[in-house]
């Protein structure tokens, strides 16, 4: 009621997209999730092709479907569960002139229902830890490394011996869930029979078994779109945990969602307003109109606006890029960024954040150097250890903390002040490249005569590495340095794109020992 009387409603983007998906499919006009609304502002619009992607995508796994038969019945609290709900009911509620009916009832929920539950909930253990078992040995077969767990459906996979038993098993398992789905639609006809003031006893069950009625439905729907060859889909499987807890993963998602994003919302609602810091590569929104479907649109319908950053960065920041450290492919990489890392934070006396691209490298470069930084006087902190929320109160507390963070510490974090005043970027971020929708999407911009490098990871890669150097300048009296200790900024063409993204700012290039001097100046004077 509070929402449906708001002016404003502020929703995450999850929740939005949930609400536009069901109203493309009801109407515009009537309350969905939300109220009815006309008019639209994402803030942190960078992220719109991922939430969309992710929304727009179906993951199903034994623990999943087990989840949604558990609300039927507890698998070891055979008391507990919507089933056992409504028999209870049943037994105390139904007159007994309506015995006949009675019968039928519990005949379907006691010769159905509760047993049917049980053996689909073996069936779903049996079919995908068989698979699961397959796939590791296809992986191991293929030569893929430990780690490398994902297998994305390509011609050469769906023509090898997997992909049969792959497509055996889906078929056995939507079988079982037809045949539930059709007993559970049964039962509801039964109770269709019964007197009102019986249905109003049992109509709280009976919601809570449409939900999981329309739960499996969904599950049903989601394994016949794994086993479409559509060239618009990227399919693949996912398995983690080792011999003894394994699970598998049927994964989904749309290679594409810039025609998704205009079909439900750009041509639906009267004013969007998509906003960040960080929309922008090389001072175009290029990028960001091709991913998220803007550049459908008929040009006079699209406004962008880039504004000035209230910040003096000349004054306020210092950059500084070592090009005499190794290229990160290199070997000797990580011990000179252990080297001159360590100097750079001894220079600052912590107060920073130490930004990673991948949690193997952070633990690795932690234990390397947390004690000499203890020693020194500082106190290293490393994502993983507590929450995030601690991580940060107990990085505020510290006089001279440094916090080692990766994905979730390069954006969305607000530290003011004398606690942060150097940010540190490991890596150019560069998302995983064997990433099954990544590859699948490199793939199609290959195929429509692209350069998926640039077109797409470069930018993609830079709107992160904007956010990362965003973390150090909060206010206008905030001051601090970054250093980039990826020569890649420098070496690489891409490299300028980069630093042209930067606002203006002093950036010194050279030796480390060079840069380090200067940033000790700029601190210290």
């Amino acid at each position: 009621r509070e929402a449906a009387g708001a002016d404003i409603l502020v929703v995450n983007h999850a929740l939005l997209l949930a609400d536009v998906a069901l109203r493309s499919e009801t109407g515009y006009d009537s309350s969905a999730i939300l109220p009815p609304f006309t008019r639209l502002i994402f803030d942190e619009g960078h992220h719109l092709e991922d939430t969309a992607t992710s929304f727009f995508s179906s993951r199903i796994s034994r623990h999943g479907i087990l989840q949604i038969l558990g609300r039927l019945q507890h698998p070891r609290k055979v008391q507990r569960g919507i089933l056992p709900r409504i028999s209870a009911r049943l037994g105390r509620d139904i007159p007994q002139e309506l015995d006949v009916l009675y019968m039928e009832i519990s005949g379907i929920l006691e010769g159905k229902l509760v047993p049917g539950r049980l053996s689909l909930a073996e069936t779903v253990v049996s079919v995908l830890d068989s698979l699961a078992l397959s796939l590791l040995s296809y992986l191991k077969h293929d030569g893929k490394k430990a780690g490398e767990r994902k297998l994305r459906l390509t011609p050469a996979v769906y023509g090898d011996p997997l992909w049969h038993e792959a497509e055996q098993a889906v078929r056995r398992l939507v079988k079982e869930l037809t045949d539930y789905v059709a007993a559970l639609k049964a039962f509801f006809k039964a109770c269709d029979q019964l007197p009102e003031t019986v249905r109003e006893k049992l109509s709280g069950a009976l919601i809570d078994l449409r939900g999981i009625r329309g739960r499996l439905e969904g599950v049903i729907r989601d394994l016949g779109v794994f086993t479409l060859q559509d060239d618009r889909l990227c399919h693949w499987f996912e398995v983690t945990g080792g011999a003894r807890g394994m699970t598998i993963r049927l994964c989904s998602s749309p290679i594409q969602v810039a025609e998704s994003i205009k079909s439900v919302i750009l041509d639906r609602f009267r004013t969007v307003v998509v906003t960040s810091a960080t929309l922008a590569v090389g001072e175009k929104f290029d990028y960001l109109k091709k991913m998220t479907g803007i550049d459908l649109l008929e040009r006079d319908r699209v406004t962008d606006l880039i504004l000035a950053s209230p910040f003096d960065y000349e004054r306020q920041a210092f950059i500084g890029i070592p090009d005499d450290i190794p290229d990160p492919t290199e070997r000797s990489f990580i011990s000179c960024l252990e080297e001159y890392l360590l100097r750079g934070l001894i220079v600052s006396q912590g107060r920073a954040f130490v930004l990673f691209t991948s949690y193997d490298l952070l633990s690795r470069v932690f234990a390397s150097i947390r004690e000499p930084l203890e020693t020194a006087g500082l106190t290293p902190l490393r994502q993983g250890e507590i929450n995030r929320h601690m991580l940060l109160n107990r990085f505020r507390r510290e006089r001279n903390a440094v916090l080692f963070g990766t994905d979730s510490f390069w954006e969305g974090v607000d530290v003011q002040g004398k606690a942060l005043e150097l940010v540190v970027i490991t890596r150019l971020p560069f998302r995983v490249p064997t990433e099954p929708i990544l590859e699948a999407r490199a793939e199609h911009l290959t195929a429509m005569g692209g350069d998926p490098f640039m077109e797409y990871t470069v930018p993609q890669a830079v709107i992160k590495f904007k956010q990362g150097f965003g973390r150090l300048i909060r206010s206008r009296v905030d001051r601090g340095a970054v250093l980039i200790f990826d020569s890649r900024v420098l070496s690489r063409n891409y490299g300028r794109f980069f630093l042209d993204s930067l606002p203006k700012s002093r950036i010194t290039k050279g030796e480390g020992k060079t840069v380090l001097r200067e940033m000790e100046r700029f601190f210290h004077g």
